[in-house]
C-alpha cells in the first residue's frame, strides 16, 4: 500500500450565532485524519474535543466541525506527529444517531525489522464519539 498525501482541510460554514442550531446535520463520512497539519484558521484549541487511546497506546483527539444544513459538518481526528495515512486505510463514519458517530480508524504501526510503518498488517479500531458537553470519545473493545 502507498502512503497518502494529506490534502489541504476544506474549512465549512459555522452555525449562524443569530440563528439556533439546526436539529439535524449532514455528516461526511469520510473523517478527516491529521497528525501534524493544523487547520487553517488554528481553531482545533478552542474547539470543544475529546480523547483516548488507539489499539496500540498512541494517544487519539476527536472534535467536531459542526455546519448549519446543506453544508457538511465533519469529525477531524489528530494523532501524534508522524502517524502516517495509509491509502484505502482512512478513518470512515460508519453509522450516527443522536449526538453519537460510530467509525473505523486504522492504527498502523511501526515495524521493528524494517524501521517503517507496515501496511501488512494493520488492526483496526472502533470509537463512538459523543458530541455530548463535554464530548466524550470511547475505543471499543475488540
Amino acid at each position: 500500500m502507498e502512503m497518502e498525501e494529506e490534502p489541504p482541510l476544506q474549512m465549512t460554514t459555522r452555525p449562524s450565532p443569530t440563528r439556533p442550531p439546526a436539529a439535524w446535520l449532514i455528516l461526511d463520512r469520510f473523517i478527516v485524519h491529521r497528525s501534524s497539519h493544523r487547520r487553517p484558521d488554528d481553531a482545533e484549541d478552542a474547539e470543544p474535543s475529546a480523547a483516548s487511546h488507539d489499539c496500540i497506546g498512541r494517544p487519539i483527539r476527536a472534535y467536531l466541525d459542526v455546519a448549519d444544513p446543506p453544508a457538511v459538518s465533519r469529525l477531524y481526528l489528530r494523532w501524534p506527529p508522524g502517524t502516517p495515512s495509509i491509502r484505502g486505510m482512512e478513518p470512515a463514519a460508519i453509522a450516527a444517531h443522536g449526538d453519537c458517530i460510530l467509525f473505523t480508524a486504522y492504527a498502523p504501526f511501526m515495524d521493528p525489522h524494517c524501521h517503517h510503518y507496515t501496511s501488512t498488517f494493520v488492526p483496526v479500531d472502533y470509537f463512538v464519539y459523543s458530541a455530548s458537553s463535554p464530548p466524550s470519545l470511547t475505543r471499543l473493545p475488540p
